[in-house]
């Protein structure tokens, strides 16, 4: 409880940033004695891990090679007529359903240089397309890998995909839930 509050304390303060005493606290445990560190590898998702590395590799390959440039310009030629707005759109719904099965840091990864490319193709402001991916990405919670620290918790936690879908459907039921008017 000290490290989490020594944390919660410099982050306050300005002293240090979260990203430099959250780490700083994991060391001090392992140090300490508070966790073996043999737990801490047996704990670790490997699987999560070899997905995110599997997808910054794939990310980066589309953005040297390009290929993200090449699907943007085929996409953008295809669906010239719909406009600038209902691309950006088609592409915001491709990336919450894909957030849905991929880790959506892998889906930002991904997503990112081609959206970057299909709004230069479209000669639109790239940010827009950029935020509205980012926005996209950051609120897809809905399956347990949307997001790395649910992917994380699936191994240790024996979760399933079906845990997912069983609790969503005793959720309505819950008490002080009602969806009836």
């Amino acid at each position: 409880m000290l490290l989490l509050g020594g944390i919660i304390l410099t982050a306050i303060t300005g002293v240090l940033t979260p990203a430099l005493s959250i780490p700083l606290a994991a060391v001090a445990v392992l140090l300490l004695g508070c966790v073996k560190v043999t737990d801490t590898y047996k704990s670790v998702d490997w699987q999560a891990v070899a997905t995110v590395g599997g997808m910054v590799s794939l990310g980066l390959a589309l953005e040297k090679t390009g290929a993200a440039g090449a699907l943007a310009h085929a996409l953008v030629s295809n669906l010239q007529w719909a406009g600038a707005n209902l691309i950006l759109c088609a592409l915001l719904a491709l990336t919450v359903a894909l957030t849905q099965l991929i880790e959506n840091a892998a889906v930002a990864i991904i997503l990112a240089p081609i959206a970057y490319q299909i709004a230069r193709e479209a000669h639109a402001d790239p940010k827009s397309f950029m935020v509205g991916l980012a926005i996209c990405i950051s609120t897809s919670f809905c399956t347990p890998v949307a997001h790395e620290t649910t992917m994380l918790v699936m191994g240790p936690g024996r979760y399933r995909l079906s845990t997912t879908f069983q609790s969503a459907a005793e959720w309505p039921s819950s008490p002080g839930c009602s969806l009836r008017s």
